[in-house]
């Protein structure tokens, strides 16, 4: 949570293991409207931000409309983009040291070796800013 010039702003966490079925996440995005009514008012109502890679165009070009991450992506306006950002490579090639939820469910060489394609084809992948534009 923040505030400044431009208003109240709430901040989302997309956990690495994040069920991003469009039912989870409208699922999540009304628990969290109703914890700020109840616990943080002058925050109800307040526009909903996130920065990750998930909220790439390029996306479009190797994932299918249906996915989940599509889905989750269309939720948002991109407003700003960090050229600069590497954060996707942390999911993408984990510490090894960590035990990640995220490896149980994935064969690891596949997401790397479709990722590795993705960057050999649009080269890299930007942290992208986005804010929910439409209110569930």
């Amino acid at each position: 949570m923040s505030e400044d010039a431009n208003g109240k702003k709430i901040f989302l966490h997309i956990p690495s293991d994040a069920d991003l079925s469009e039912r989870s996440v409208s699922h999540s995005i009304g628990v969290a409207n109703s914890f700020f009514e109840e616990y943080y008012p002058d925050f109800a109502g307040a526009d909903m931000y996130c920065d990750s890679w998930m909220l790439a165009p390029a996306l479009r070009e190797v994932l299918p409309e249906s996915s989940n991450i599509m889905n989750f992506r269309r939720r948002f306006e991109v407003i700003r983009v960090n050229e600069d950002s590497k954060a996707f490579l942390e999911w993408i090639y984990p510490d090894p040291s960590v035990s990640y939820t995220v490896r149980e469910k994935y064969e690891p060489r596949l997401w790397r070796h479709l990722f590795g394609i993705f960057l050999l084809i649009f080269l890299a992948i930007r942290l992208y800013s986005g804010v929910i534009f439409t209110k569930i």
